[in-house]
């Protein structure tokens, strides 16, 4: 807490007013600590398959179907730093989202129909439709690959310690002081500090991203103005999470009082709420073991419209969207988040508008083309 530092004694550094770790109460002015130690470099190699095929279709009353569909494969890398001793532990806790460091699981049923249907009756003088609807996949990414591949809690491999305020160890860089600013490990901690060293497997379980797409528009379309309405919705499933297996169930709850909830919607000052409180981990000999899971689903819906005039040079386009999206909190990054559910036993408390949630969005430009001779134009 470096204002609590600054503000009790500002030359105390590099503890400040933190006590002592001799103290009875040493704990000292942070949250928590963490640092990583990890081999110099690390190689791998996935390799990404896919096969499609399509056809379109003229039929009759101006319609114009086109079916298809893609099957894609990723073939991941083989373990490189398995770790039995995290393994036997893994298997003892006996999560059904759980895995292992000696095996990388493999997701062979993504298979992705697409279907698409344009109407245009009286050769779109009237009225154009259009339909759509896919199945796609996305990819893994290589963080996340590099992350299971190495962070595996072996002395050869990624190792990340977490100190928290009532850890008992002692300032490399100064001696007999608690673990305070500016202290850091210059080589591997002390036994009592490595066992807090975080893990990450890949979930039995996980599975490539998925989404289900669909649209819907009419369009009209005159010399001078193009009118277009149209609906899209997007439905994300096996979006990837990670969850903490090594945490012990919750014996008890903790309940908090809301400040500041006034002027959302469904909230207001001093409203009570409470979440399960969780303080043991199944297994001490680790901190932190983090699947990679693929139980974050997300929706999105919006309507759209648009114009474009365009007359002698001028062309000015419009449009208009809202949209509404929810998900799960699924991880953005490509690095993979230490324990980034809510709740390691449910994911109920994760739903909620999504940080990418743009309920109502303006967009337009215009475009002045304006001729200098015969043969030249900007």
């Amino acid at each position: 807490d470096w204002i609590t530092d600054y503000t009790f004694n500002v030359h105390a550094y590099p503890n400040g007013a933190c006590p002592s770790i001799n103290a009875a109460d040493h704990l000292f002015c942070f949250r928590s600590y963490t640092q990583g130690f990890s081999a110099a470099s690390t190689s791998f190699a996935t390799h990404d398959f896919a096969f499609f095929a399509e056809d379109a279709m003229r039929l009759p009353h101006s319609l114009l179907l086109t079916l298809g569909t893609r099957y894609d494969y990723t073939l991941l890398p083989p373990p490189q730093n398995p770790n039995p001793a995290l393994d036997q532990v893994l298997s003892s806790i006996g999560s059904p989202i759980g895995g292992v460091t000696s095996v990388i699981p493999e997701d062979r049923n993504n298979f992705g129909p697409r279907v698409s249907l344009a109407w245009s009756p009286a050769r779109g003088r009237v009225v154009t439709v259009r339909l759509g609807y896919g199945v796609f996949y996305g990819r893994i990414a290589g963080a996340t690959v590099n992350a299971a591949l190495t962070d595996t809690a072996l002395a050869s491999t990624t190792r990340r310690i977490r100190i928290a305020p009532s850890t008992i160890t002692a300032c490399p860089q100064v001696e007999n002081q608690g673990f305070g600013y500016p202290c850091a490990y210059t080589a591997m901690p002390p036994s009592a500090v490595v066992q807090t060293t975080s893990a990450l497997v890949f979930s039995n379980r996980f599975r490539l991203p998925a989404v289900q797409r669909g649209t819907f528009s009419l369009e009209r379309a005159t010399r001078a103005v193009d009118l277009r309405a149209g609906y899209a919705m997007a439905v994300a499933t096996q979006l990837p999470q990670s969850v903490d297996l090594n945490i012990a169930p919750s014996t008890t709850m903790a309940s908090f009082v809301l400040q500041g909830g006034d002027g959302r919607r469904g909230l207001y000052t001093g409203q009570t709420f409470a979440v399960p409180l969780y303080t043991a981990r199944r297994s001490t000999a680790f901190g932190p073991i983090s699947a990679l899971v693929s139980n974050a689903n997300a929706t999105y819906h919006a309507f759209n419209a648009e114009a474009r005039l365009h007359i002698h040079g001028l062309q000015l386009r419009g449009s208009y969207t809202f949209a509404r999206a929810i998900d799960y909190g699924p991880q953005l990054s490509a690095t993979p988040r230490e324990d980034g559910q809510f709740d390691p036993f449910t994911d109920g408390y994760d739903k909620s508008l999504s940080s990418l949630d743009v309920r109502h969005r303006f967009s337009g430009d215009l475009l002045l083309r304006s001729s200098i001779d015969r043969k030249s134009v900007v």
